[in-house]
């Protein structure tokens, strides 16, 4: 069973300001919640769980292959529409393949995904985001070109195409309206039986019936 581990895990900021103090905690299939007033570690918390920031003490044990959800996404200003769906390796891949390159390295990263191009648009279609690539550009479109809203939901496409793990959104709801608010909770009732969901937000009607919901304070999970 796919199981996030935190073990006897602390964090400091550099400034001496404590974070999160020692705790242990240990998430099986299901949708998480992690709650608390701003400033109390819940986006800290995130970050740890992706690598992005280390941990004081402890380990953090965490399924692969994982898809997180950041604030930001995560992204660079100059990410595609392909990044946030994950596909840019295998796109590019494809690409080196049509030109006649035959390196195998290349075979390895389409795997059996020659097809993942159509599968792409077909995913963004049923999610009623069919025109984003509908561009001259295509799924190679600047993120740039998006609204907020617009980019989370293509990254919860990538996450629904890629059937991750383990799962981690940053405050989700963000810029999103009812209808992909509605999607949004589709996907998490349908993986919650099957992998661990963590899910940082204030949204109380999106964290409505979770399995455990781990509150912060200032000082401690």
């Amino acid at each position: 069973m796919p199981t996030i581990t935190f073990t006897d895990v602390s964090f400091t900021w550099p400034d001496g300001t404590a974070c999160l103090a020692p705790f242990s905690l240990s998430l099986d299939d299901g949708l998480h919640g992690v709650i608390g007033p701003n400033g109390t570690g819940k986006t800290t918390l995130a970050r740890l769980v992706t690598g992005d920031l280390r941990p004081d003490t402890g380990t953090i044990s965490v399924p692969e292959p994982m898809c997180a959800l950041a604030q930001d996404l995560g992204v660079r200003p100059e990410a595609t529409v392909a990044d946030l769906l994950g596909i840019t390796k295998t796109l590019d891949a494809l690409d080196a393949i049509a030109r006649g390159e035959v390196d195998p390295a290349l075979f390895d990263a389409v795997g059996d995904d020659w097809d993942v191009e159509d599968l792409a648009r077909s995913a963004l279609d049923r999610a009623g985001l069919g025109r984003i690539a509908e561009t001259e550009d295509g799924l190679r479109r600047s993120i740039g070109t998006l609204s907020g809203g617009e980019a989370v939901q293509v990254a919860l496409v990538g996450i629904d195409m890629h059937r991750p793990a383990a799962l981690l959104l940053d405050e989700p709801t963000n810029n999103l309206d009812v209808a992909a608010r509605r999607r949004l909770r589709g996907l998490l009732d349908r993986e919650r039986s099957r992998i661990p969901i963590l899910v940082v937000s204030h949204d109380r009607s999106l964290l409505g019936g979770c399995d455990s919901t781990i509150a912060l304070t200032p000082s401690a999970p």
